[in-house]
């Protein structure tokens, strides 16, 4: 029944899943913890995520079709190297957002474009956990990264420059639950309609301010409108 109402939420909104699989056992859960600031604590099940181990042909095929591949690592790492290795070879610039501080694959960081984490995930990666000298030592790992500082905005870097700060719109933050997957998300999307680093980093900063003024995770993506109606000057 889960999966069901799993698939149903996912066509209601408009997402392709012609290449959505199911197999046997329960769906991915995550039970999550707010505190009275709006930071959250999430325990994961992975359920069919765990089945996710390689990228099947069909995946590899429909990588090969688009503009960027944007990973997680909410499923096994295998699987989500796989996936980075098949746009590599395709062309297709790969944005990785690990939603976890646990260590990552020394091939999949070869392969990733560009790389977005938090604080913490940066001072797990590089042992450094000032903001600009953890940046800067993540592009020893990858040609481009951003550190995401919550309230403070995110810091963005790239083999050859200077390190930019893009502050953060002012939110109230009521749940944190979700905030890097909008932020990862419209950061993808702007990237990939050809905006400059500096606007698509104030586009996605405007979603994650969005996110965490709701409360829930999925629940609280907001919609395009919403993000072009909150950073005007950004929206396309």
């Amino acid at each position: 029944m889960y999966k069901r109402q799993l698939r149903a939420g996912l066509v209601r909104e408009g997402v392709d899943v012609d290449l959505l699989r199911t197999v046997p056992g329960p769906s991915g859960t995550a039970q999550v913890t707010v505190d009275a600031a709006g930071s959250s604590t999430v325990v994961a099940v992975p359920g069919a995520n765990a089945a996710l181990t390689v990228a099947t042909p069909g995946d590899v095929a429909l990588i090969g079709t688009g503009d960027a591949l944007l990973l997680s690592s909410g499923t096994p790492l295998s699987g989500v190297t796989s996936a980075a290795l098949a746009a590599r070879e395709r062309g297709v610039r790969t944005v990785l957002a690990p939603s976890r501080a646990d260590p990552l694959p020394d091939a999949l960081l070869a392969a990733a474009g560009l790389l977005v984490v938090d604080e913490d995930g940066a001072a797990a990666l590089t042992g450094r956990h000032e903001p600009y000298r953890s940046v800067r030592a993540l592009l020893e790992l990858v040609p481009e990264a951003v550190v995401t500082l919550g309230a403070a905005g995110c810091l963005w870097a790239a083999r050859g420059g200077e390190p930019m700060v893009v502050p953060a719109p002012e939110a109230a933050a009521v749940d944190t639950t979700g905030a890097g997957d909008a932020f990862a998300g419209a950061l993808a999307v702007a990237l990939c309609e050809g905006r400059p680093t500096a606007r698509a980093l104030e586009w996605a900063s405007a979603a994650a301010a969005l996110s965490v003024a709701r409360p829930g995770a999925a629940a609280s993506l907001p919609y395009r409108s919403e993000i072009d109606a909150a950073c005007p000057a950004v929206a396309s």
